[in-house]
Parts: structure tokens; sequence; C-alpha cells
């Protein structure tokens, strides 16, 4: 017969490998954390936005935040340069970097200097 302190034990356990599965799989494809570069903008889908400046010359790239890590689109950039999103039609985002506009679903993107 097992005791009360095993069977705790025994749930911690089991609790633990339960959270860090979790985290694996929610830690697994977000390009914030597995590609080089700091994200300078984002957008969540449903979100309203509008573009920021871009504060120094340089290449960016646009990552879809859950992603395998391969930039979507990688464009230079002139500071002062807007860089980031606008709200489009529903369902969809207006992606702006300097002089180049294209329009994508609305999803969960970043922007990163590279």
């Amino acid at each position: 017969m097992t005791s009360k302190a095993s069977k705790r034990q025994s749930g911690q356990h089991l609790l633990a490998m339960a959270l860090v599965g979790i985290g694996a799989t929610a830690l697994a494809g977000c390009s914030n954390l597995i590609t080089s570069g700091n994200v300078i903008n984002e957008h969540i889908h449903g979100h309203a936005d509008d573009p920021q400046m871009a504060p120094a010359d340089g290449q960016y790239s646009l990552y879809s935040m859950f992603g395998d890590g391969t930039p979507l689109h990688t464009v230079p950039v002139r500071a002062g340069d807007p860089l980031g999103f606008r709200t489009g039609r529903t369902g969809q985002i207006d992606v702006v970097a300097g002089d180049d506009e294209w329009t994508m679903s609305d999803g969960d993107y970043i922007w990163k200097r590279n």
C-alpha cells in the first residue's frame, strides 16, 4: 500500500511533467525566441494597429510569431520610415515597411531588425 506522501509526490511529478510539456509545445514554434534580432513591432490577431517608425537604417524581417522562424519578408528600411501594421479589411492586415505595403491574413506577426 502506498503512503499519502508517495501519492502526493507522484501527483506533483505528473503536474511538473504536464507543465514542461505545455511549455515546450508553446515555445516550439515561437519565432520571437528562435530567431536573432530585436523585435521592433508586433501585431496580435484581431487588434487594431498603426505603423511605428523604424528606429534605424537596416534590414528588417517579418515573421509569423508561431512559425518556423523563416522570414516572410525581408526589406531594407531607413530610420524614420513607417514599419508595422495597419488595420485592413475584416480578416486582413496591411503590412508596411518604408514605401512597401502588402495585405496579409490577420494573424500574429513581428518585425525584427536583423
